[in-house]
């Protein structure tokens, strides 16, 4: 008899455990699903602008398609940088700094950021009870609250949005409230689930691509705030982050500076840097844009070959750039370890695609800088500036 109670618990275990792992699957089959239409859609305004392009002797006429263009890979890149975000937010590799911050302070850039499109749209937005200090990491925090007030912009027609915060017991709640349409309550339960929208089954992608609120509940989590969600359909929705109070006053949230004094960029031009990438597509859109800021470049495609120029003392780089996979048995980091024995401690990034979560780990550990393709060349040329003008790596 109680062989068979176990076997019965055992079967129900199992079930569950099946089941679960159904779940799963249908879920990444979504997944990769949506991830496939929303990649190939821009992909495909690409591939048509890029011809129309080729073809085109107007010089107006280029320059609208090319400003066509900018908006697909913008779209494109958004896209991806969503994707790597939750990739980076699952293995582990995104680290919370949590301090004293005020919510004030916080919030006040955010609402600015966002006035152009709130006045655009015929909108409000109002605030209360931000005089409080909250134990959280502002970066972080920053991009869940701007998820936030991006939402309830686009889904609100009439009214607009509030930002209120009130103390219960040690903890604060945030709530982030629009006057939008609200969310059907059978759809309550999947709003965090990626890439679901409701009422945009043709991937609207001015509507958004229904990332944000599945990255900002992994960011709640990694900072161990509090997230919940009501919505009441035609009145709107409310979302609410609890996070511990401070007693102590807040960080300063000013910009990078050390020791106290502000770090003057210096311009790139007659800088050397030493650039480490094997894939030749990407290595010659790298030099090309190096060389247009005025540096010089040495091109290696591999760690060994990177490290028989150092050796050769022929080329002293100012600053090195690496991809994390190499062809070989060195990848991106054991190189930039590699050449930084050789002497003189010299500025690295890693540059890389990957978004395994184990190499994304793995990049994070490292301590060496880490870029994601695709890269901003905005975004580049300010980490190559942060280099040369602190000179350390």
């Amino acid at each position: 008899i109680l062989l068979q109670i176990h076997n019965r618990e055992l079967v129900k275990k199992l079930t569950v455990e099946r089941n679960r792992a159904q779940l799963a699957d249908n879920s990444k089959t979504r997944f990769l699903a949506a991830a496939s239409h929303d990649l190939r859609q821009p992909i495909h305004s690409i591939k048509l602008l890029l011809e129309s392009l080729r073809h085109s002797k107007d010089d107006e006429q280029r320059a609208a398609t090319g400003a066509k263009l900018e908006l697909a890979v913008e779209s494109l890149s958004n896209l991806l940088n969503s994707l790597l975000d939750i990739s980076k937010l699952d293995a582990g590799a995104v680290s919370a700094n949590i301090r004293p911050v005020s919510l004030a302070h916080l919030i006040e850039p955010i609402v600015a950021r966002f006035q152009p499109q709130i006045d655009a749209r015929g909108l409000n937005l109002s605030t209360h009870g931000l005089d409080l200090v909250v134990k959280t990491d502002p970066d972080l925090l920053d991009r869940v609250i701007s998820n936030l007030v991006s939402n309830g912009i686009k889904y609100t027609t009439e009214g607009g949005l509030r930002i209120e915060a009130r103390t219960v017991k040690k903890r604060v709640s945030l709530a982030v409230s629009d006057s939008g349409r609200g969310i059907d309550p059978e759809n309550l339960r999947q709003v965090f689930d990626e890439f679901f929208q409701e009422d945009n089954p043709e991937r609207d992608r001015s509507r958004g691509i229904g990332l944000g609120l599945s990255i900002c509940r992994r960011i709640c989590k990694l900072l161990d705030h509090e997230l919940s969600l009501e919505s009441d359909p035609g009145q709107g929705t409310t979302v609410r982050i609890s996070m511990l109070r401070s007693s102590k006053p807040a960080t300063n949230l000013e910009g990078d500076s050390k020791n106290g004094q502000p770090v003057i960029p210096r311009q790139l031009k007659d800088s050397r840097v030493l650039l480490v990438e094997d894939d030749m597509m990407v290595a010659e859109a790298m030099l090309e844009l190096l060389e247009r800021w005025g540096c010089e470049v040495q091109l290696e495609p591999d760690g060994v070959s990177a490290i028989q120029a150092l050796d050769n003392n022929t080329f002293k780089p100012d600053a090195m750039l690496a991809d994390l996979r190499l062809p070989g048995d060195m990848n991106g980091i054991e190189f930039i370890l590699a050449a930084r024995k050789h002497g003189k401690i010299i500025p690295a990034a890693l540059i890389t695609g990957d978004t395994e979560p184990e190499r994304i780990q793995m990049a994070g550990e490292s301590g060496i800088p880490v870029l994601f393709k695709p890269v901003q060349p905005a975004r580049l040329r300010i980490v190559l500036e942060r280099f040369l003008a602190r000179g350390d790596g």
